[in-house]
């Protein structure tokens, strides 16, 4: 049975992947997951998969594309009302839109601290 299709499956595997800190397989899985999500007309897993590609493409200094996750239209009508917070991976703590943005800002100072 192909899986690429399965939004269950992808959302499965871009966790296991972050999980892993596999970044850009992350990517590569959220990415099918999102596309496939529009497509299939299903919103269910379409704000966490946002926000661990942001928070995966800000772990591997793409800021622009993490910052364009962020302001996705599904991420700012979340976070009117609860976050959205990915809290149940192991080897990472909550993830959301607070600590992706700790990270560029690391990220920020560490680059403008070694010119």
């Amino acid at each position: 049975t192909e899986f690429h299709d399965d939004l269950s499956i992808l959302n499965a595997i871009g966790e296991l992947a972050v999980e892993l800190d596999d970044y850009e397989l992350a990517i590569k899985i959220l990415s099918n997951l999102i596309d496939q999500s529009y497509i299939q007309e299903n919103e269910w897993f379409l704000d966490c998969a946002y926000i661990l590609r942001s928070y995966s493409y800000a772990k591997i200094g793409m800021v622009a594309e993490a910052r364009s996750d962020m302001n996705q239209e599904i991420i700012q009508q979340d976070e009117h009302d609860d976050f959205v917070d990915v809290f149940w991976l192991m080897n990472h703590g909550n993830i959301n839109t607070r600590t992706i943005e700790e990270i560029l800002q690391t990220d920020s100072n560490l680059n403008q601290s070694t010119r």
